[in-house]
Formats: C-alpha cells, structure tokens, sequence
C-alpha cells in the first residue's frame, strides 16, 4: 500500500473517482492528504499535553459554559492524603518496626552494661556494710549477676512492648501524615512531582504525537485506497 505517492499520481487516483484531473486540483488535494498526518500529530500531542496539565491545574474550580474544571491532584488532595495516611499507618509503620529500632538504637545492651556497672557499686557497698559479704566467691557473683541480668531482660521486653503499645494507641499516625500532607505547599507538591516524572511525562507528549501521525497515514490511506 503507497502512502505518499507522488502528487501527480495521486492526483490521478482522485481524478479516476470523480475529482477534476487537472494537475492543479490534483497537487492541492495531495497536499491537502499529506497534511493530514502532520494535523493528527499535533492534535495528539496537544491533547497528551493538556491532559497532563489538567492533571495539577487549574488549582480552583473553573467554569467554562457551564462545565467546571479543577485539576485532579488539587480536587482530590485530601482523599490522596487520607488513602496515603491510612498506608502508612496500616502498612508501613508497624510495631514491630518500632522494636527493632529500639534493639537497634542498643537500648538493652546498654541496660545490661548498666546491670553490670551497678552490680560492682552494690558489691562494693554491701562488702562495706557487711564484711561477711566479702566471702561470695567469684562464681557466686557471676551468678548473682546472670539472674538480675535474665530478669532486667525478660522484663525490659515487656516494658518496651507496652510502651511501643501506648505510642500505637495514643498517636494517631494516619491523621498525623493526612494534616502534614493536606496543609504542605500544593506548589511544592506540584514541583516535587513534576521533577520526579518530567521525563515520563514528555515521553507521553511525544507519545501522544507520534500515535496521532500514524492515525493521520492511516486516514491518507482509506482516502485513497477506498
């Protein structure tokens, strides 16, 4: 199938359907289908770029003959807000993310060199008081130590489950992401996520171009051929 073909041959296959034959009907009528591609392509990517537009702005609602446009992200930031509130509370920080962060931070291996630092004041306040103490043989006091040590341990676990608990409880994550989000600078908003996907973007533009020039061939082509 010929697409572009020369204009007088063109020319000739609308003369053959009826259309004068005269060279200068048929060049102006090849221009006319070749021009259609070039139509289609910036009516494609025209839209493309509007669309995206449309997508942030207008920032208030607008009304044009009765129709009123707001952008998507300013008309729904508060429902984005929730949705992404409500993720981050059910799904992205969970309370056993809270506890490993507090193993992390090396809070219990610090209770327990406090455990041993505190064993040595009492050992030497207790030889102090009672001279009798200072018979407890080495592996007495080892002992002594691992119990106080197992206990702080066991019970330190449960002192932070339930104070990880009372954060869970009392703080609200969800509302505490919703307001931050929903009274955050829409423009910086906006900047952020343009910076993000401003090469993807473009690609759709582009993209938007290209699939309206080849509907444009495909019109040139039921023009000619039908």
């Amino acid at each position: 199938m010929v697409v572009f073909a020369p204009a007088g041959g063109l020319g000739r296959r609308l003369g053959n359907r009826g259309v004068p034959s005269s060279p200068v009907s048929g060049e102006a009528r090849a221009v006319k289908l070749l021009l259609l591609p070039l139509i289609s392509a910036f009516i494609g990517w025209i839209t493309n770029y509007f669309a995206i537009k449309m997508i942030f702005r207008p920032l208030e609602p607008v009304r044009v003959l009765g129709i009123t446009f707001q952008g998507i992200a300013p008309k729904r930031r508060y429902h984005i807000a929730e949705n992404i509130g409500t993720l981050v509370a059910n799904d992205l920080v969970m309370l056993t993310d809270v506890t490993a962060m507090i193993d992390e931070l090396g809070v219990h291996a610090a209770i327990e060199r406090l455990v041993d630092l505190a064993g040595e004041r009492i050992r030497e306040r207790v030889t102090e008081m009672l001279p009798a103490a200072s018979l407890m043989t080495e592996e007495m006091y080892e002992e002594f130590k691992r119990l106080v040590k197992e206990e702080v341990r066991n019970e330190l676990h449960l002192v932070t489950d339930h104070i990880v608990q009372g954060l869970h409880d009392k703080i609200d994550i969800r509302r505490i992401v919703v307001d931050r989000l929903a009274s955050y600078d829409y423009e910086k908003l906006e900047k952020l996520a343009l910076d993000v996907a401003r090469r993807e973007l473009k690609l759709i533009e582009l993209f938007g171009g290209v699939l309206g020039f080849f509907i444009g061939i495909v019109q040139v082509a039921i023009l000619v051929w039908l």
